[in-house]
């Protein structure tokens, strides 16, 4: 008995892994995607045929923003709001500035930010007493440096500019939005 080539399919089987990037400030989702990729060996009277099939097997979520798990923290700020944050959301709600769509009590990541304007990917804080201690300028320190490394830019504001200086509040807002606007038209 002779022997023979085996003329029996042969495959192969490898996970691929893609990341895929959509800008989650524009409602998408940064995340990696697994994908299976099946390739197939035929080997028939001389045709060798590949056959690849993509077949979504997972998506794991690395949203970033408005995360469930701060739902109710998020929510219990925006119901005991300070006067001065009350203050600034009169100016800013229902796109009364310039325009812009602000929201409040806004999470990013793991941290709350007291306002956010997704499309200039502005954050505005406001500042209190607390926030004069080391460990909290430690912790602002950490946020801010995340959140710039996301692509926000922060503005802060001592409370009492909001009440004292709102003009000066408002124009500080209005320059970096319009300096955004510039750099990139």
């Amino acid at each position: 008995m002779a022997l023979g080539h085996s003329r029996q399919p042969k495959s192969s089987i490898e996970i691929q892994r893609l990341e895929i990037v959509s800008p989650p400030f524009e409602g998408g989702v940064a995340g990696t995607i697994d994908y299976l990729i099946f390739t197939m060996f035929i080997s028939r009277s001389g045709w060798l045929i590949y056959s690849f099939i993509f077949i979504f097997i997972s998506m794991k979520s690395k949203n970033i923003f408005n995360r469930k798990s701060l739902k109710s923290f998020r929510s219990s700020l925006r119901n005991k709001s300070t006067s001065a944050e009350a203050a600034l959301w009169e100016m800013l709600k229902s796109r009364k500035f310039e325009g812009r769509k602000f929201r409040r009590q806004y999470s990013i990541g793991n941290y709350i930010v007291d306002f956010c304007c997704l499309t200039e990917k502005l954050v505005i804080e406001l500042d209190g007493a607390p926030h004069g201690e080391y460990h909290k300028i430690q912790k602002d320190e950490n946020r801010d440096k995340f959140l710039e490394s996301v692509g926000f830019i922060i503005i802060r504001f001592e409370n009492r500019f909001v009440f004292q200086e709102p003009e000066y509040v408002k124009s500080e807002i209005s320059k970096v939005i319009n300096k955004k606007g510039e750099s990139i038209g």
